[in-house]
């Protein structure tokens, strides 16, 4: 019998989710939430074994995976929502130990078409060069972007150097009419939308 896990949150509410909300129905094991943006996990065996073995990183691949399909469906809301955003980077950078920026190409619609790790960084920097962004964007035939990174001190305010690469960044992909629609800064289960703060 196949069991399906619905899972809800960010990377780092889903486990204590999973370990703490199993809910029995007919002597089985199932995990139930009800509210919007739910992910999914499938067990081909019953939940209660299955989820012992499942380490915390393991389950956040899987999330990863299903997360990156839906939105990659043709049937996928656009990127028009900062809290979207977010949710999507913050499972992204789950577990980094170092600094990484990622972009996330979109179409004109505002659909994702990929998401591309682009740099990678030590634990407290990382160098953004805005040539690889443009040749990615051209490479995927983006009509706009998302941009995130994460800061490993698990903080996420945006420091003058953040503010100032995101203007850098609009800039040089404005000359290949591509829009930048924000910047997420990724900390410690919560993030900071550039946009939504109008630095941008």
């Amino acid at each position: 019998m196949k069991h399906t896990i619905h899972i809800i949150g960010t990377e780092n509410t889903i486990t204590r989710k999973i370990r703490r909300n199993l809910v029995k129905y007919n002597n089985e094991q199932f995990l139930v939430f009800e509210k919007s943006g739910v992910y999914q996990i499938d067990l081909d065996r019953p939940i209660r074994s299955e989820l012992d073995r499942f380490s915390d990183e393991a389950i956040m691949a899987q999330a990863k995976l299903i997360i990156h399909r839906q939105l990659t469906s043709k049937r996928a809301d656009p990127f028009e929502s900062p809290d979207r955003v977010k949710e999507f980077f913050l499972t992204q950078h789950h577990g980094l130990k170092a600094e990484r920026f990622d972009i996330a190409l979109l179409d004109n619609r505002h659909r994702l078409i990929e998401s591309r790790a682009m740099f990678h960084g030590t634990i407290d920097s990382a160098s953004v060069y805005p040539r690889e962004v443009v040749r990615a964007c051209i490479d995927a035939n983006a009509a706009a972007i998302c941009c995130s990174h994460n800061h490993p001190s698990g903080v996420a305010e945006p420091s003058r150097a953040d503010i100032d690469i995101t203007k850098k960044l609009t800039k040089a992909l404005a000359l290949i009419d591509v829009r930048v629609l924000d910047h997420i800064i990724t900390g410690e289960g919560y993030a900071v939308s550039l946009a939504e703060r109008g630095e941008m």
